[in-house]
């Protein structure tokens, strides 16, 4: 089903252009700094393993990211949420966060209640598991294109929410539930821990259901997308793991004697009270706050996911409809639409499997656009707090 039919061997996209040399027809930054970089992955990769090399891409990616966007945000209704938990997840009665509906968004406060990190310090989880997340995302596209493909890829998506939002508000454990999203979808031939990443996703945030159209035709090795067996082995994972969470999330409300989640949020958002607050002029703003260039590369994944088959071009926009409401009928449009970025990924593996050239320069003028842009938090109604270079908020601290 949906076989792809591509001329373009995965072998060949593993040895093409793997070292930034001299050689090298496609190399997408002709200096010196670019060069050392590449190469010095390409011999971590070596010695070390590509797991390896992919966490020295993550840090340098990291290292970027934050020059371009270094302010962060310890208000106390963002980091209550976390610390709140993280002091005594498994207490008895009421808790001290903001919103009852986050009693549930365990992932991130049981680990650091776990590691003995009881305060502010706990936020800090989140903000590191970019590393390894943009070290695995590094593997899935170097195993498929080049090293220096994979290096500017997770450049790019660590200037996007996939990674910024965990470190610039403390507080939000997005990155651990994009981590876990990541897993689930890395895993598909493992269905017990393909399930196990996605309940623990949920446990972060139950919007992490909504991968799961992205899990059902995510490819396999080969890069062919699975046939119909398959992907009804993993729609059981999918449904068996939300039929698991809500089950084992009553149990846990009932034994934390927790009775303040309510659907009162959900009637506001629905009767009017978000809806009537929307602004047309911010919510694309917000929209492109979150992937910004990026957006480009998830176009490009529909358009080739259309030309193998009608059938699957429209089931991507649905999957994509499915995020896009949800997103809407909450405030915070730029962190919900984050949910799309497995499209994303696949977008640059796609390019790259067109024209290896063409992929190389857009990847490279989406990251340029990016960092020259200022990164927002976008709600649906305005644009929120914004985060600075390095340079401004260093004066901007010095001037209190």
């Amino acid at each position: 089903m949906f076989k792809v039919n591509d001329s373009m061997s995965e072998n060949e996209g593993q040895t093409q252009c793997g070292i930034a040399s001299d050689e090298c027809p496609h190399l997408l930054w002709p200096v010196p700094f670019w060069k050392r970089a590449c190469n010095l992955l390409a011999w971590v990769e070596k010695h070390k393993g590509m797991f390896a090399a992919g966490i020295v891409g993550a840090c340098f990616a990291e290292c970027l990211s934050f020059v371009f966007a270094a302010s962060w945000y310890t208000n106390e209704v963002f980091t209550t949420r976390f610390t709140g938990l993280s002091q005594n997840p498994f207490q008895v009665g009421d808790v001290p966060i903001p919103y009852s509906e986050h009693r549930l968004r365990l992932l991130g406060p049981v680990i650091a209640w776990a590691v003995g990190l009881r305060g502010i310090g706990g936020t800090l989880i989140p903000v590191l598991a970019n590393i390894p997340m943009l070290g695995l995302i590094y593997i899935f596209i170097r195993q498929r294109t080049s090293v220096q493909m994979g290096l500017i890829s997770v450049m790019l998506l660590a200037t996007t929410h996939l990674t910024m939002t965990s470190r610039t508000l403390l507080g939000y454990h997005d990155s651990l539930v994009y981590i876990c999203c990541l897993g689930a979808l890395l895993v598909v031939k493992k269905p017990v821990l393909q399930g196990l990443f996605l309940f623990l996703a949920m446990y972060g945030d139950m919007r992490a259901i909504l991968i799961c159209p992205f899990i059902l035709i995510w490819p396999e090795e080969k890069n062919a997308l699975p046939m119909y067996g398959e992907m009804a082995k993993r729609t059981v994972v999918c449904i068996s793991t939300a039929i698991l969470w809500a089950v084992s999330a009553k149990l846990l409300l009932h034994l934390f004697q927790y009775d303040q989640m309510t659907t009162s949020r959900l009637a506001k958002y629905i009767g009017g009270g978000y809806l009537d607050a929307i602004h047309p002029k911010y919510l694309h703003l917000s929209a492109f706050m979150t992937f910004k260039a990026g957006w480009l590369f998830l176009f490009i994944a529909i358009w080739r996911f259309w030309l193998k088959s009608r059938i699957l071009g429209a089931y991507v926009l649905v999957a994509l409809f499915l995020i896009v409401v949800p997103a809407i009928l909450v405030h915070d449009v730029s962190r919900a639409l984050g949910f799309c970025f497995p499209l994303i990924i696949l977008g640059l593996v796609e390019l790259w499997r067109v024209d290896r050239e063409i992929c190389l320069v857009t990847a490279g003028v989406c990251l340029a656009i990016n960092l020259l842009t200022p990164f927002y938090h976008g709600f649906t109604f305005d644009l929120w707090e914004m985060s600075y270079p390095l340079p401004l908020e260093i004066v901007r601290q010095y001037l209190g």
